[in-house]
């Protein structure tokens, strides 16, 4: 669009506060003046007056609270789990060129694997990348694993960390800042699976449909504890003073108390921004002047009436399915897969499993600290 001379790019100062509690811009902003993106599944006409109208053709359910409790064969529910995945997975193997998989050791991505084995005749080419100097993120170790299980073709990529030197072409690839770490090493294994196939399946969104995220039962777990137990709780963290943030458990005990008496929307936006408190320090008193009293939820106000029948894991998986997924997960993976002419695809995405997905009872997703049980049982 920058080619156009017809268009000027200009900064969206109302921009800037939601990257930094994001980490990218919820649609259907951006980062420039004057330009909006489409939402998802959604069909916009434009008549001869330049008149535009815009239409939603598809939208996801989630069960009331009073369904999202109710009972149901887990086995029955078990098998057309797999039945659905199995066939995600067969759809998506029509290739004419080289074709593989990202292989993180997950469940997820361990799962494609093992539905790609039982579906092709010639072991999976897979792809697992680790980091030399930091074994925290290194998860090489598990893709070995079920490399072996499933006799794959495997290719591990091991390399030294240097994100300085990507910045500039993420930010050219993603038009734009985006705050999402995971860029650096899914790009970095892009470009290199892609010297292998031309195709990669990924374990993309089974986080999302069957609760595996960590910030899921913090969310169910916090609505339970008491107010008083959690300004109790809260004192106890803050006395460990200030820790790095991280993966280190008082940083997770200090973040978790700190919003636990919040409302609900605002305590999981708390916990996934870096920057929430600290917004109004990073801005320039300039930009603030210019700008309206910074709303820290309105990227959710729109879904806010269709959520309000939902269970609190519903309202959870909406609203993750409705931001985090389609703004930061999917930009990720299609921009630095694209970026190096390698085509990504996710079964767990596959239209008719992510609807099933969706009305799958709670107690199914996460139950007492345990999360995706459908798919480990």
């Amino acid at each position: 669009m920058f080619a156009h001379p017809a268009v000027s790019p200009q900064i969206e100062p109302s921009s800037i506060p939601s990257y930094f509690i994001h980490g990218y811009v919820p649609t259907p902003n951006t980062f420039y003046h004057g330009i909006r993106q489409l939402e998802p599944a959604t069909l916009m006409t434009v008549d001869s007056d330049g008149n535009i109208a815009k239409q939603s053709y598809w939208t996801l359910q989630y069960p009331t609270r009073r369904d999202a409790r109710r009972s149901v064969d887990t086995r029955e529910v078990r098998n057309q789990v797999r039945a659905l995945t199995k066939e995600a997975v067969r759809k998506r193997l029509v290739s004419d060129v080289p074709l593989g998989a990202f292989l993180s050791g997950g469940i997820d991505s361990s799962i494609v694997v093992g539905l790609m084995t039982e579906l092709t005749d010639s072991p999976v080419k897979t792809f697992s990348i680790g980091f030399e100097g930091d074994p925290r993120y290194d998860e090489t170790a598990y893709a070995k694993l079920v490399a072996k299980r499933f006799g794959a073709d495997h290719t591990e990529f091991r390399v030294k960390p240097n994100a300085i030197d990507l910045v500039e072409k993420l930010i050219w690839h993603h038009d734009g800042p985006f705050g999402d770490s995971s860029a650096v090493p899914t790009f970095i294994v892009s470009q290199l699976t892609r010297e292998h196939v031309t195709v990669v399946l990924t374990g993309d969104g089974g986080d999302e449909l069957f609760a595996g995220y960590s910030r899921f039962y913090a969310g169910l777990l916090a609505e339970r504890i008491p107010r008083v137990v959690g300004t109790m709780l809260n004192q106890v963290a803050t006395s460990f003073g200030a820790v790095p943030s991280g993966r280190d458990w008082r940083a997770r005990a200090q973040r978790f108390t700190r919003a636990m008496n919040l409302p609900l929307y605002e305590r999981m936006t708390r916990w996934r921004s870096l920057f929430y408190d600290d917004l109004e320090l990073l801005l320039s008193p300039a930009l603030l002047s210019e700008l309206p009293a910074i709303d820290r939820l309105r990227y959710i106000d729109a879904e806010r009436r269709q959520m309000e029948p939902l269970s609190t894991l519903g309202k959870l998986l909406h609203a993750n399915y409705k931001t985090y997924l389609l703004d930061d997960l999917l930009v990720k993976t299609d921009r630095c897969t694209m970026a190096n002419s390698l085509e990504a695809r996710s079964p767990f995405l596959d239209t008719a499993l992510v609807e099933y997905a969706a009305t799958i009872p709670d107690a199914l997703k996460l139950r007492r600290g345990r999360t995706k049980i459908i798919l480990r049982d």
